[in-house]
Parts: structure tokens; C-alpha cells; sequence
């Protein structure tokens, strides 16, 4: 089934992306199950979701979320998943 995203979070504050995830249901709205950095993030700037595509399977969503990191990664965008990337590289 096509029922996996991809989302940002950016900061309300300044509009600056600080995640990129992929999910399903209410997973880019969810507060909880999420990092250290991201609570910080989250408490500290606020967040504003956005969807950047739907309707995915779940292999196309995780594929589409690491090109999505790759690409913010080559604009200097600093997100914490920089560290998870680049693990699995």
C-alpha cells in the first residue's frame, strides 16, 4: 500500500528546515518517540510540517527522504539526521 510521506519540520521562528522524515498516519504531527535534538528543537523554535510528497510506498518513501538529506546536506542545511546518514553511507 502507498500510504508512507516524506515531511520536513522547519523552525517557526525563522522558517529554517531542522528534519527530514519519512511516515505514515499522524508520524510528521507527532511530538513524542523523537530525539533529544529534536525536543530541544521543537521547545525551543516551534515547528511548522510540511508534506513533500504522499502516496508512497515504504521503500520509495525511505529513498525519497535520503535524497532529500543528500540534497540539504549539499545546500549546507544542518540537520541532526546528517549523523544517521552518514552512517549508513
Amino acid at each position: 500500500m502507498n500510504n508512507f510521506y516524506v515531511y520536513i519540520h522547519r523552525k517557526k521562528s525563522n522558517n529554517e528546515i531542522f528534519y527530514v522524515g519519512k511516515g505514515k498516519g499522524k508520524r510528521a504531527y507527532e511530538t513524542y518517540s523523537r530525539n533529544r535534538y529534536w525536543t530541544f528543537t521543537y521547545k525551543k523554535y516551534g515547528r511548522i510540517v510540511e508534506i513533500l510528497k504522499d502516496n508512497l510506498s515504504e521503500n520509495e518513501a525511505f529513498n525519497l527522504e535520503m535524497e532529500t538529506i543528500k540534497e540539504y546536506k549539499k545546500q549546507n542545511i544542518n540537520l541532526f539526521k546528517y549523523i544517521i546518514f552518514d552512517l549508513l553511507l
